[in-house]
């Protein structure tokens, strides 16, 4: 499973290729324009880490990633 997360809808990129792959793509988007309203760390904390977590972004968010796949 691929979350992915942006500000809106318009900054998604590449989505069709992850599902195209076979990857289930969880969308959410702080707007909530596409997927859910919110942020992938959201995401993450809603469903539970089952697995390895990778993560891409700027530090903050990274940090808010580490502490949820942690819990």
């Amino acid at each position: 499973t691929l979350i992915y997360g942006a500000r809106t809808a318009g900054r998604l990129a590449g989505v069709r290729d992850f599902e195209e792959a076979g990857a289930e793509v969880l969308v959410a988007t702080d707007d909530g324009s596409a997927g859910a309203r919110g942020t992938a760390v959201d995401l993450l904390e809603a469903r539970g880490a089952a697995g390895p977590v990778v993560g891409c972004g700027p530090l903050p968010m990274l940090r808010a990633l580490a502490a949820a796949a942690g819990r």
